[in-house]
Formats: C-alpha cells, structure tokens, sequence
C-alpha cells in the first residue's frame, strides 16, 4: 500500500514524511503520501507483536493484558498530515522516537493523538498542530469510563512511561492541548503549549486512580487556563511549570487535587479582568505550591475551604 524503499536498520521501522529530504527517504521502511498519514504511522506501530505483559496500578488489580510490544519506530523529520485521529495502540516496551516530526490534525473536531495505553514506553513526539475543539495530545486508556464508574478495570493503563513533545500548538483558545485521565508513575514533558483553552487537562479520576507523575512543561502560554488539575482520586503529582496568564480572564493553575507539590515560574497580569495567577478549588488540600515571583504579586485565589494548602514565596496572605 505504501511504497518502501531499503535502507540502514536503525529502528523495527522507520517513517519518512512525504516532504522528507531524500536521505531520509533512502533510509525509510514506509514513505508517506501527504494525506491520511495516520494510515502508514499506525501501520508502523501494528507491526509489531503481540505479548503478555502485567498490570498492577494496585496490588488489588494486578491482572496480565495482551498488548503490541517490545517495538520500536522512528518518525523522520517532515510534514505529517493527519486527517483523523492518529490512535496509538497499547503497547509495552516500545519506543516512538518522533521529536523532528510536525503532525498537522486537518478536522475541525476531534482529537488529534490519542494514546490508549502504554506500559514502561517512551514516546518522543515532535509538534502537533491543531485548530480542532477536541484535544492535541489525549492520554486515556481504553475503557476509561467503566473504571472511573467502578464497572471494570480499562484494558490497559497508563504507567511506567514517558511521554515528551516540543510542541502543542492550537488556536484562538480552543479546545486542549494535552489531556491525562488515569494514569499513574508517568513523567510528561513538553516545551511549548500554546493557544488553547486549556493548555494542560487531568481529568477526575472518579473510582479510578491518577497519581505519582510528574509532570515538567516549559511554557504554557496563550490559554485560558493554562493548567486545571481535577479532584476525586487525583494526589500525589509533581508539578515544574512556566506559566503566562496574560489573557484577559486567564488563569495560570487550578487545582482541586491533594498531596501536590508544584514549582510554578509565574506570569500573569493583574490590570486585565477576571486574570487569576492559581485558584485553589473546593476540595484541594495538602498541597505546597512554590511560586516565583511570590503569588502576593498576582490576583489569587483560596476557594479549597481548609487551612491545609501551603504557598512558598507569599509576602501577603489573603486573596487579591
């Protein structure tokens, strides 16, 4: 279906762009066409096998899942087009290696890579463009829904893993740019979020489980809420983060979470309406949230209803 052309063996499968430079070409398993391109991507990733892996976000729920394994792709440097939603298998053990790759989502709805499952994997992703109401980056196991109503476990989790991306990059504040729903032990990492609603979304956990990631984001910037981290079952995250709330009603974090630690570089403008730098939400408690500059310099605001959120670098308490 895809035209192949021999080269070096530096991954199971290698990818070339249709605007690829020609060495990259010589050096791909599959070329792309230009269009629908989540096709031959996906097709790189469901060549692999197939394997036993085990589960355990808790001693109670350890079970063995049935996932694609112990592959990995590489992503050459080029234009990709994606004209649905690029689904990302579950997978174990694997390896995306994309950081040069530019994925351009065409539809105006929907969500552009969606990640269903991953178990001690590393996905590098390069930057994904996107002017649709749905999500940029959506990091969800299969079953999602049944496990946060108590129904039954998802398929497979999301643990042990990392997930990287230069870019995320939306428009006119419009729908997410990454979006994270039960996953636990993961670390995050991106350089640029940008131009969403909301930059960066943990979704409630409800009788499922998110906790103990970390997450690490340069710039999140041009966003309505450039972080919102839900409650109900989510604790224990580590946040490192440089956020601009420079919008008129714009705020730089929320959270409704427990057990939070965050170090927050801190941009926002106190003479626009509505501009809050954090807001704590009904529920939030023990978190320590370090902000610099101190966060008496920006309007603020304690809706948590206890005494237990700590704030390092507050000159003054109170809202402003």
């Amino acid at each position: 279906m895809f035209p192949r052309v021999q080269g070096p063996i530096r991954a199971d499968i290698i990818v070339a762009a249709s605007n690829s430079s020609p060495r990259s070409k010589a050096h791909a398993d599959i070329v792309c066409e230009g269009y629908h391109d989540e096709v031959a991507l996906l097709q790189s990733l469901t060549q692999a096998g197939l394997y036993t892996t085990d589960m355990d976000a808790s001693p109670s729920n350890k079970r063995e899942v049935r996932c694609y394994g112990r592959h990995s792709v590489v992503w050459l440097p080029g234009d990709y087009s994606l004209d649905a939603t690029l689904t990302i298998p579950d997978m174990a053990d694997s390896v995306i290696g994309a950081e040069g790759a530019y994925f351009h989502f065409q539809p105006k709805h929907g969500d552009a890579v969606v990640v269903t499952g991953m178990m001690r994997s590393r996905y590098l992703f390069g930057t994904i463009e996107t002017t649709s109401d749905g999500v940029a980056l959506k990091v969800e196991p299969s079953g999602a829904e049944d496990w946060k109503s108590g129904r039954s476990n998802p398929a497979m989790g999301i643990q042990m893993s990392k997930i990287s991306f230069l870019g995320l990059i939306g428009k006119d504040q419009n729908g997410k740019g990454l979006s994270v729903d039960l996953a636990c032990t993961n670390a995050f990492e991106g350089t640029d979020i940008s131009g969403f609603e909301t930059g960066v979304y943990v979704e409630s956990a409800g009788q499922g489980k998110f906790d103990t990631n970390w997450f690490w984001f340069s710039y999140i910037r041009r966003c309505i809420t450039c972080i919102q981290e839900c409650g109900g079952r989510v604790d224990d995250n580590v946040w490192r983060v440089n956020v601009d709330a420079c919008l008129p009603g714009s705020i730089g974090l929320r959270t409704a979470a427990i057990y939070g630690k965050w170090y927050v570089i801190m941009g926002a403008n106190p003479e626009l309406p509505g501009n809050r730098a954090v807001v704590l939400d009904p529920g939030a408690r023990y978190n320590i949230i370090e902000v610099h500059p101190p966060l008496a310099d920006f309007p603020w605001e304690d809706n948590s209803g206890n005494d237990t959120n700590i704030i390092l670098s507050l000159r003054d308490h109170g809202t402003r």
